[in-house]
């Protein structure tokens, strides 16, 4: 998804074309009567910007003067961009990026004024970010399925597949795929995505939930299972601790599968002490007594 500097020429709205060129980075070319819009041109969007971007106050704005932005760092999207070599440049660009979003209409769509989409080469002017290639890689990457902070469309707004964040990936284990395109193991997919084959461990998993075989894992749910192996330790004993049929008033057990493999060693504990805890004494039980022939009398 690597967009070269001469296709992002002619794209500079009006209101930047007198600003001077930050170093490095060439002035487009504006054609008179403004930009012509660009052929196959890609619309980026933030993913659920009035959710994580927005507030009671700033929904009352007309123009955002300022972004609220989440503080949350434990994400795996924070620590998939934090690992990459360039993490702190494509985080701070980021953050340049959710600015020019803030201005756009509607927010969080990279739209120009003329309604034409942001580039990397607009974006680092609007800015003045010394490299639009920083841009484009923080465009790339955000939008990639392990990070999924952007959405790609086209110029009719429909989405475009995702594509890697070009992070080396695991070769394949015990006989299943490792499809980097698409974040899953153990599966097969059509080019419409509708078709989708689990793996047994998914499937004994998903089972222990009432998950349907045909409704597919989520990309943060397969990499949690990869991340403890396949299968994962102690699945027989865990698989009987969520099998068992506990009273609701004493069922503290993980309620969906993301929450559940995020936890795995807690609940190899928790399983642990429920096998080995005595069965509870009924007190209200009568106790049997036993006649001198060997028999219980009730």
């Amino acid at each position: 998804m690597e967009q070269s500097e001469a296709s992002t020429a002619g794209m500079g709205s009006p209101e930047t074309s007198d600003t001077p060129s930050p170093p490095g980075l060439a002035a487009p070319n504006v054609p008179p009567g403004g930009p012509s819009p660009v052929v196959g041109a890609i619309v980026y969007r933030i993913r659920d910007w009035s959710i994580h971007f927005e507030n009671n106050r700033t929904k009352e704005m007309k123009d955002m003067r300022w972004v609220p932005v989440p503080n949350k760092q434990d994400g795996d999207g924070f620590r998939t961009i934090m690992a990459h070599p360039k993490g702190i440049v494509i985080y701070g660009c980021w953050h340049l990026i959710l600015q020019v979003a803030s201005k756009s209409h509607p927010r969080g769509t990279l739209l120009r004024s003329n309604r034409t989409p942001h580039t990397a080469q607009s974006i680092a002017l609007k800015c003045g970010w010394r490299s639009s290639n920083d841009i484009q890689t923080a465009l790339d990457f955000c939008s990639s399925t392990e990070v999924d902070w952007i959405e790609r469309l086209t110029e009719d707004m429909k989405p475009i597949p995702h594509e890697g964040a070009g992070i080396p990936q695991e070769p394949a284990r015990n006989g299943m795929e490792w499809n980097g395109r698409n974040g899953r193991e153990g599966m097969e997919s059509d080019k419409s995505g509708k078709c989708w084959t689990a793996s047994p461990v998914q499937l004994r998993i998903g089972s222990w939930f009432g998950r349907r075989t045909t409704t597919p894992w989520t990309a943060k749910e397969d990499k949690a299972l990869r991340a403890l192996g396949n299968p994962p330790p102690e699945m027989d004993l865990v698989e009987s601790y969520y099998k068992h049929p506990f009273p609701s008033n004493e069922d503290y057990r993980r309620r969906d599968i993301q929450t559940l493999l995020n936890n795995w060693h807690c609940e190899i504990d928790r399983a642990n002490r429920w096998k080995t805890a005595a069965p509870p004494v009924n007190r209200f039980e009568r106790p049997k007594v036993v006649s001198r022939l060997g028999g219980a009398i009730k």
